[in-house]
């Protein structure tokens, strides 16, 4: 049995270590494309376990919209996550959009295939949410921190007990 199970880490190591990440990531971005979404890379790293991006610039609709400092993409087969730091609106939204994201986690588990798992820390406070798959639908909790009187687009956000909810069908 202990042979077994040595064979078992060994290969899922291996797969882990050995998988294409670059193709995969890639890949993930191509499936933007069809939305008008681009992300211009300034450098890609391969880190055994992870692959690191650096300098990320996204566009909508060949119109910069935020710039995000580092990202990293754990594709781990049964636990897929990426993190993202310093994620900023462009100059020419951070009018509209005054809000700055110090740390972005998007969790993807194999044994809930139609559920993305977020986690924010942001100027605003702790956001923390779920974006189903099936139906488009984001259902974000937030943690307000004092700066979130001043935010602009609080409006979108309905109040509750222990804070405040936003739910919208992204299509």
């Amino acid at each position: 049995m202990k042979k077994y199970l040595i064979v078992f880490v060994s290969v899922f190591v291996g797969l882990v270590v050995f998988m294409p990440k670059q193709e995969l990531i890639f890949t993930g971005l191509n499936t933007l494309a069809p939305q008008k979404i681009e992300v211009g890379i300034e450098d890609n790293t391969d880190m055994w376990i992870y692959e690191d991006l650096k300098g990320l610039d996204v566009l909508y609709d060949k119109i910069k919209v935020a710039k995000i400092e580092d990202v990293k993409v754990f594709p781990f087969i049964l636990y897929n996550r990426v993190s993202a730091t310093s994620v900023t609106p462009a100059d020419s939204f951070s009018s509209m959009f005054d809000v700055k994201a110090y740390k972005v986690v998007v969790s993807y588990v194999v044994f809930s295939p139609k559920k993305l798992s977020i986690d924010a820390d942001t100027s605003i406070g702790k956001i923390t949410g779920e974006y189903d798959l099936e139906t488009s639908k984001i259902k974000i909790y937030l943690k307000p921190s004092a700066d979130f009187k001043n935010f602009k687009q609080r409006g979108y956000f309905k109040k509750q007990k222990d804070g405040y909810v936003y739910e919208s069908i992204i299509r």
